[in-house]
């Protein structure tokens, strides 16, 4: 992978809903398929190896259990890249709807879901107990690891964090915080169904949030194989880039979604530095934990987006919209200088080269806006 770009998945497989042992095989299968295209962090949808949709039975130690052992033996086909993977886990009998952070076979960490729907159609505090403010240190099996909504991942070329679905949602996300703190990804595993002109909205946030934070933003969300007793999920999956989608996977499908991209970290962090208001926000209180992650794919990988020749040119449609703009801007701006000297009148040298054409045509412009 070339220097200062990082390979994301976001990936929704279908379900086999209370078939842990079913779900743990899907993954597998997939990080091995990942693995041969590159990817360097991965990211699978909410509760994935249970099925979101398993109601009272997310409760049964039985169920917990064997997410538990699924994701210890998961954590074996990390090797080369992470994997964001989403399981229920009970913690000084406290259940936690999280994310576990696997990679380089270890379980790195487990990111608790902060914030818990609970009208409509979602109840998720009948299960859960929210991660906020949950900074715990686990050991079981001989394996320890943190439980904190607060971290970070460094992989050597980019650093990421984890917010849960709703988090997404709130008005001040997680992933703002961790943005702030360092993170140049966020790594989102979602359940979140799909209704009329929802979809719409989803992908606006997304764009929105991306684009505020100046990071990469992949979405895995739930889809075949959920009970559709109460809800329907489209399986939607998608790579955003600083408000723009870079790739974005089929949704009602079947047989399951992927979106991958490279993300273009040198720029984001480029783009960080040059706004100047983004580091004003203030920083946590509270102490962020820094994980180190072994780099992925040390071999070097050719680009999967091409690069742009021409990349403050834009082309179709787009174009269109923004010579318009930049018309408008210019002709208000003459239209103001006139009215502020009182004047009717402009004297334009035409040559005859663009530069000359271009004042001429935003001065007609601006002279129709007049009325002159």
């Amino acid at each position: 992978m070339p220097e200062g770009f990082a390979r994301i998945a976001a990936v929704s497989l279908p379900v086999h809903l209370g078939d842990v042992e079913a779900n743990e095989r899907e993954i597998m299968l997939a990080l091995e398929r990942l693995r041969t295209q590159g990817v360097q962090a991965a990211v699978f949808p909410e509760l994935c190896l249970t099925g979101y949709t398993l109601g009272d039975l997310l409760l049964h130690g039985l169920v917990q259990d064997r997410a538990w052992a699924a994701l210890k033996r998961l954590k074996a086909h990390t090797d080369g890249l992470t994997a964001v993977v989403g399981l229920p886990f009970c913690h000084e009998g406290r259940l936690y709807n999280c994310a576990a952070v696997l990679a380089n076979g270890e379980i790195w960490a487990l990111v608790p879901k902060t914030y818990l729907p609970n009208g409509n159609e979602f109840y998720e505090t009948r299960w859960f107990a929210s991660g906020a403010g949950v900074h715990e240190t686990v050991s079981r099996d001989g394996l320890t690891f943190p439980l904190s909504a607060d971290t970070l991942f460094e992989m050597g070329g980019f650093v990421f964090g984890v917010e849960l679905c709703e988090d997404l949602w709130v008005p001040l996300p997680p992933s703002s915080h961790l943005a702030v703190e360092g993170a140049d990804l966020i790594l989102n595993p979602s359940a979140s169904n799909a209704l009329a002109a929802k979809h719409a909205y989803r992908r606006g946030l997304l764009s929105q949030q991306s684009g505020r934070l100046y990071a990469g933003y992949a979405y895995a969300g739930a889809g075949f194989g959920e009970s559709t007793s109460d809800m329907v999920f489209d399986g939607y999956t998608g790579v955003f880039e600083n408000g723009r989608a870079l790739s974005e996977g089929e949704r009602f499908s079947m047989s399951g979604s992927l979106a991958v991209a490279d993300v273009d970290i040198g720029r984001l962090r480029y783009q960080r530095q040059r706004n100047g208001s983004f580091h004003q926000m203030p920083r946590l209180t509270r102490d962020i934990q820094r994980l180190t992650l072994r780099p992925a794919h040390d071999a070097p990988l050719p680009l999967m987006r091409p690069l742009e020749p021409l990349p403050f040119v834009p082309f179709g449609a787009e174009a269109g919209e923004r010579l318009e703009e930049i018309a408008g801007i210019q002709c208000m701006g003459l239209e103001t200088r006139l009215h502020a000297v009182h004047g009717r009148t402009v004297v334009v040298g035409v040559s005859g080269g663009l530069d000359s054409t271009l004042a001429l045509l935003v001065a007609v412009l601006a002279f129709d806006a007049l009325g002159l």
